[in-house]
């Protein structure tokens, strides 16, 4: 089923100068109780009151952010286009859970192995029965819900899947489990021509892997390791959102440093590195949206001491 895009525009923050998305739930000067962010139009944010369920507009200066993760959210699973045509490379440190079969992980205590036979036998079946298989069985609960709710351009530039394969070979390596997202990707239309492309699936131009062969829970050596990849990253005036996904969090953090530092280097332009939290599904059942935050959205502050 397809949705209508909510197209949503770069760079909105609050009064404190917090990112500001669909899904946020914000307060409004001179206006009594809470509001959860659906839309943008030319006067401002569009707001659906959280009690009544009234609409109303507010400009994005009078308003601001308040953290919660109780009250369900309207926007939740709707497809969000940001209405930016900057080339964008998303980045994601590949875990032992960013792939699922039938809904489930895979064996904690050798997902090298279990992901590897799958891998095999995917290859070794003829191209469409495998194709077929993958888009019955595999989804991936983090990246999935990334390539339709988050803030990004209608079109990813290139997918990068940093992924671990160790010089001596770690159970929990995921080498393999980034070529089984790379499956589930053709298999859903995002790579290639091969499976027909939903209205609501981000098309993907290229896909690369990035694999550390030591030491990933150690956050200098991913950043040592990354860094040379990085400069490609950004061709073009490019931007780069990284996505806190199920890698070690010295993967997360060593490749947003990596981006992080190289675009202060370099001097790039304002909003350069975005970084993209998938939040867990409470035990209710509720699921908060997409978290998004660009590295500079606080620079405004240091102007105006």
């Amino acid at each position: 089923m397809t949705q209508s895009p909510l197209y949503f525009p770069p760079g909105v923050v609050d009064v404190d100068g917090r990112r500001i998305r669909p899904g946020v739930i914000v307060s409004v000067d001179h206006r009594a109780g809470r509001h959860e962010v659906v839309g943008w139009r030319t006067d401002g944010l569009v707001l659906v009151d959280t009690e009544t369920g009234d609409l109303s507009s507010a400009p994005k200066e009078s308003c601001r952010i308040i953290d919660d993760e109780i009250t369900p959210r309207s926007t939740t699973g709707e497809y969000v286009v940001e209405f930016s045509d900057r080339r964008t490379t998303l980045v994601i440190a590949v875990g032992t859970r960013d792939i699922a079969v039938d809904g489930e992980s895979l064996d904690q205590s050798n997902v090298r192995d279990q992901s590897r036979e799958l891998v095999e036998q995917l290859v070794t079946e003829p191209r469409t029965r495998a194709l077929a298989w993958s888009q019955e069985h595999l989804s991936a609960p983090i990246l999935d819900r990334v390539l339709v709710e988050a803030s990004l351009p209608v079109d990813i530039d290139e997918l990068v899947l940093v992924v671990t394969d160790q010089t001596i070979p770690h159970p929990r390596d995921t080498r393999f489990v980034g070529e089984l997202l790379r499956w589930h990707l053709r298999a859903r239309g995002h790579v290639g021509d091969e499976m027909p492309l939903a209205d609501d699936v981000r098309p993907i131009a290229t896909t690369s892997f990035v694999t550390l062969t030591s030491l990933p829970h150690v956050i200098e050596a991913v950043h040592f390791a990354i860094s040379p990849f990085v400069p490609t990253w950004f061709e073009s005036d490019g931007r780069v959102a990284v996505i806190n996904a199920g890698g070690t969090p010295a993967m997360s953090f060593g490749v947003l440093l990596a981006a992080a530092s190289y675009a202060r280097h370099a001097e790039l332009p304002s909003n350069s590195v975005r970084t993209i939290q998938v939040p867990d599904v409470r035990g209710d059942g509720t699921r908060q949206p997409v978290i998004e935050f660009d590295v500079d959205d606080l620079t405004w502050w240091a102007d105006t001491r």
